[in-house]
């Protein structure tokens, strides 16, 4: 779930996960005027998705909490859980990658570079 200012855009799986270890993926996918598509997957596969309006904030929280994984101790994203929540299970691992920001290479420079070496 997403709260947008108080505007609630929920991403879910019809069925609860079953009690082994999965793989969670949040895929967002920028557009160039704000908002996007985001998707939820378990193990490779859509669960759910959802299209957001407008960009993520840049503060995830008002509380100034930030970005919290597997616990929130601020004002819940929304109604469905009281504070503090905390995920019971276990969190083994977290990757955040930002493909906007990964460096690209000028096409004309990796040309370049590899004519040098010919």
């Amino acid at each position: 779930t997403f709260n947008l200012f108080g505007d609630l855009h929920r991403a879910s799986a019809s069925d609860p996960l079953t009690p082994v270890t999965h793989r969670i993926t949040v895929d967002y996918r920028r557009h160039d005027s704000g908002g996007g598509p985001l998707t939820l997957l378990v193990d490779g596969v859509e669960v759910g998705s959802v299209v957001l309006p407008i960009d993520l904030p840049f503060r995830w929280q008002i509380g100034g909490t930030g970005l919290r994984i597997g616990s929130d101790h601020g004002f819940p994203v929304s109604d469905d859980y009281a504070v503090p929540a905390t995920f019971d299970g276990t969190i083994h691992e977290v990757t955040i990658e930002i493909p906007a920001f990964a460096p690209r290479p000028d096409p004309a420079t990796t040309v370049g570079q590899a004519l040098q070496r010919e």
